[in-house]
């Protein structure tokens, strides 16, 4: 089965995910290869474990493979890449309190930033958690060793303006935001990993966690006050 295979009969995003009863949560990242499936599918089981009924959008090939169903939105046309998030977005909703969107990406890559923006238009999340690679200050790879990433708080804003700017005029309640820092520290002894999730929740003022290494808790009680929020 080829995994990359693309819908013949995707359209362009018409704002169409912000009509699910379901939660929105899209996971974006300081850079590629930050954790985003990873952090989307740990939360996800732990909030289904705490009994809420959370769907998984699968936006690449790995994710498709584990969840059975998604776009791989790397192989989609630049025009119909929010519609495709839409539409796995709309799927993944259905029946469900909460779904959690696969990123792809990252708004500060210079290769791979178009793919980020048109998921976060298609997704039209409600929350975010970011990932974040702590050892990381600039973007992966020798072709972009002249690139320097902001600094933590600054990527956090700026992906909540960026979430903002296909806000619905109409839409009540608290506008799309960063929720939570899920720190990837793979890469990092046990002291280190540590500090730097601390350093993220002081540089924020937003729970963190590596959810593979610590434990996916502060992550998911984020996402989950957010939930309750929204229902109040």
């Amino acid at each position: 089965r080829d995994l990359r295979r693309v819908p013949g009969d995707l359209s362009v995003a018409a704002g169409r995910a912000r009509r699910t009863e379901a939660f929105r949560v899209l996971t974006v990242g300081s850079d590629c290869a930050t954790g985003k499936m990873t952090a989307a599918l740990e939360i996800r089981r732990e909030l289904e474990d705490r009994g809420l009924d959370c769907g998984f959008g699968a936006t690449g090939q790995t994710g498709i493979a584990l969840a059975g169903s998604g776009i791989a939105v790397d192989a989609v046309k630049a025009d119909f890449v929010a519609g495709a998030a839409e539409r796995l977005t709309v799927e993944a909703a259905a029946g469900r309190d909460a779904v959690m969107v696969e990123g792809q990406g990252a708004l500060f890559h210079p290769g791979y930033s178009g793919v980020t923006l048109g998921l976060l238009h298609g997704v039209m999340p409600e929350a975010m958690v970011l990932t974040w690679m702590p050892n990381r200050p600039r973007i992966h790879g020798e072709d972009y060793a002249w690139t320097r990433l902001p600094p933590l708080d600054d990527i956090v804003r700026a992906y909540e303006e960026a979430a903002r700017w296909a806000r619905p005029a109409d839409t009540a309640g608290d506008p799309p935001r960063v929720v939570a820092v899920s720190c990837t520290t793979y890469e990092m002894e046990e002291a280190p990993a540590r500090e730097a999730v601390d350093r993220a929740r002081e540089l924020t003022g937003l729970p963190a966690s590596d959810p593979v290494r610590h434990g996916p808790g502060p992550l998911a009680d984020a996402v989950e006050a957010a939930v309750e929020g929204r229902r109040d």
